[in-house]
């Protein structure tokens, strides 16, 4: 039922509804603008349709605003990817989370696509995403999501055997979401709602678009799917560019959904996963020209976890590990060695990890998670989880929580300098704890 959106806001419960903001138009999708909100700090708030409160002004309904832009304050994010079916293990990588973190959540959670199955029309976003089917509710009203969209939600955006130009791409996915278009929260406005950045802190964000392509139409195909087609470049890629050229912030995580390199429910090397293809040869050469650190996709239903590799956009027969490995370790810092990228010098901002979060409801119950490039794989009939990853200072760790609530993987990348003394070139090692 459309009604108005009114939300009621203040630091503390008592102060309710002394500030709000909103509008008396009758609407079913809702997006109200709070202003004169303060860095980092925790707000309560209440949403009302104009005569009751439906929702919140508890304890529960209650979130904190983001640190000054280029602040050095710690960042923590959960990835889920493949998430939205409304199933058991939907329930129980939701579940390991809630018992690991409890109330001490993320800052804010990123979607890696395919969010609701198996088209991802209104009804399923409702049912198994909004819905209490998916009981999400504890972290909707504590955490931002920030979303990039799959094949399953472009389903209800365009049928595959249809062009449709990325700009003229409407549907469910792009009528829920509401994200930074205009650079509101940092990086160069996109434009558009098919893909944008943002920052936290001194961490910049890209959440890309791997759906933009098309099979037959140039002009429509902005990642170079077709293979009928030359690429060189389109309105996403030179965005891409400018984004990447603009970015002042030491850290940089970029997220889609097809995997660039993946042995899971789908493969690296099938003739018929162009898009993927087109991910790997296209934009992951632009990714890497700007030394982004991570990469987070979805996709395949496992989770697989790279060395620190460069310059690969190939399939994995052409992996090589002298040419691709730039740290075949295990990256893990309790092992004592943490993958170490160098800011300067002449490798400066070598090497990415890649990881595929594609198990969060959904599984492989024949994964072979032989992939050249990966050093870790989780993938069977009941293996599901999500990801943690944290940027604190120089360091970045990521982590894989399993639904049975263990942590099966880990990775941990450090910053460091690269000091020239004399004609010679000394690679300084920050020092390193073992816990």
């Amino acid at each position: 039922m459309p009604t108005q959106s009114i939300v009621h806001y203040n630091t503390s419960i008592a102060g309710l509804p002394s500030q709000f903001a909103g509008t008396p138009a009758l609407v079913t999708d809702h997006s109200v603008t709070l202003n004169s909100l303060q860095p980092m700090t925790e707000y309560f708030f209440g949403v009302s349709d104009g005569i009751n409160i439906i929702s919140g002004e508890d304890s529960t309904h209650r979130f904190t605003t983001w640190p000054t832009p280029g602040g050095t304050e710690p960042v923590r994010v959960w990835a889920i990817g493949d998430f939205g079916k409304g199933n058991t293990e939907q329930m129980q990588v939701k579940q390991s989370f809630i018992d690991e973190f409890g109330d001490d959540m993320p800052n804010f959670w990123i979607w890696l696509g395919d969010n609701a199955y198996d088209e991802g029309t209104d009804q399923e976003f409702q049912d198994k995403v909004f819905g209490t089917n998916s009981n999400y509710h504890p972290m909707f009203t504590r955490m931002p999501f920030l979303p990039c969209p799959g094949n399953h939600d472009y389903l209800s955006v365009m049928s595959p055997a249809l062009t449709v130009n990325p700009p003229d791409q409407d549907g469910p996915y792009f009528d829920i979401v509401d994200v930074p278009t205009n650079g509101e929260m940092g990086g160069v406005p996109s434009g558009y709602e098919l893909y944008y950045s943002y920052d936290y802190g001194n961490v910049h964000f890209l959440s890309l678009n791997s759906e933009i392509g098309s099979i037959f139409s140039g002009s429509d195909d902005w990642i170079g799917s077709s293979p009928f087609n030359s690429f060189s470049s389109s309105p996403f890629t030179q965005w891409l560019h400018n984004d990447l050229q603009a970015n002042d912030k030491p850290w940089v995580i970029a997220y889609f959904h097809q995997p660039p390199h993946t042995d899971g429910s789908h493969d690296s090397d099938a003739f018929w996963e162009v898009y993927m293809k087109a991910m790997r040869e296209n934009i992951c050469p632009i990714l890497e020209t700007y030394g982004v650190d991570v990469v987070y996709s979805g996709h395949s239903h496992v989770y697989e976890r790279s060395y620190l590799i460069n310059g690969f956009f190939g399939d994995p027969g052409d992996f090589n590990n002298a040419t691709h490995i730039v740290d075949g370790s295990s990256g893990k810092l309790s092992d004592g060695t943490p993958y170490v990228k160098y800011v300067d010098g002449p490798d400066a901002g070598v090497g990415t990890v890649y990881v595929v979060q594609g198990n969060s409801a959904s599984k492989d119950d024949d994964a072979n998670l032989n992939h050249p490039a990966h050093y870790f794989g989780h993938g069977c009939g009941t293996c599901v989880g999500s990801s943690v990853f944290e940027v604190n200072g120089d360091t970045l760790t990521g982590r894989y929580l399993a639904a049975t609530g263990d942590f099966l993987d880990d990775f941990t990348i450090i910053k460091s300098s690269v000091v020239t003394v004399g004609d010679e070139i000394e690679f300084v090692q920050p020092e390193i704890t073992i816990a």
